[in-house]
């Protein structure tokens, strides 16, 4: 995140920014104690600042969709950083 520039505003902007094409998959969580919860993963091209250089980089993010105590859904980024393996998108 510091190679690009990302304060918790611009996180927040990419992640607002997410659309239903940038959705690869889903997966189980295998981490004890949340197997009943899934992982979203995205991967979205987004144009950042590389130290004054403008890139368009694809960023791979991992989500955790839960409930909290009172019911209502939260969710989690697990992950966010830049892609470093080849993926493919479900709506592309």
């Amino acid at each position: 995140m510091m190679d690009y520039r990302i304060n918790s505003n611009k996180a927040k902007e990419i992640l607002l920014n997410l659309k239903y094409n940038d959705f690869c998959y889903a997966a189980t969580n295998y981490n004890a104690g949340y197997e009943h919860e899934k992982l979203y993963i995205f991967c979205k091209e987004y144009e950042l600042d590389k130290w004054g250089e403008p890139e368009v980089v694809k960023i791979y993010i991992k989500a955790n969709l839960t409930q909290i105590k009172s019911g209502k859904d939260f969710a989690v980024v697990i992950s966010f950083h830049k892609l470093n393996e080849p993926i493919r998108y479900l709506f592309k």
